[in-house]
């Protein structure tokens, strides 16, 4: 007899679960699909760019001065990304910051790229935007005495990358093999 009342009571329960009084209608339990078999479509990233525009000129000229990104030329060691497999893709590549708010980068002996850069010490992080290409990219920084490592942040989608510099006086020369 109990068994006959459990069964009673759980069809009443699901007759009442199924039937929505409001509207009427009878509605269908959700449909659960299995999508450990399908692959989902990554949507491609547009990367922001941003020019070097007056609010970001006047916070060139109003940063304080940042000695210890400042005092030498940084030498492009090892790149690390999830898209580029070659840690060594930047070979030969440098950059350098200029105490003033200005940088300067290229491969070996050639100058590729200019523009302008601003360092926030309190958040420790440095954007940089371009005046010759489309580019821009803002990093999280860690630095010591040889060596700054440069982290990207989502701002212009340069997060994927970690980036080593090492502390050099000079620009990388080919037959250095730097």
């Amino acid at each position: 007899m109990k068994t006959k009342l459990l069964l009673l009571t759980l069809v009443v329960s699901y007759a009442a679960c199924k039937h929505d009084p409001r509207s009427n209608q009878t509605t269908a339990p959700p449909v659960v699909q299995d999508n450990t078999t399908k692959e989902e479509a990554v949507p491609s990233v547009k990367v922001a760019f941003a020019k070097i525009d007056n609010d970001f000129l006047n916070r060139v000229r109003d940063q304080k001065p940042a000695p210890m990104i400042t005092d030498s030329i940084w030498h492009h060691y090892v790149g690390i990304s999830i898209r580029i497999k070659d840690p060594l893709i930047y070979k030969g590549d440098w950059i350098d910051l200029l105490p003033g708010g200005d940088y300067k980068s290229g491969k070996y002996s050639r100058t590729l790229d200019q523009g302008k850069f601003v360092f926030d010490e309190l958040s420790q992080k440095l954007e940089l935007r371009s005046s010759q290409q489309d580019s821009s990219s803002e990093w999280r920084v860690k630095v010591d005495p040889d060596a700054m490592l440069l982290i990207g942040t989502e701002k212009y989608q340069n997060n994927p990358w970690q980036i080593k510099l090492v502390r050099k006086y000079a620009i990388p020369s080919e037959s250095s093999g730097n």
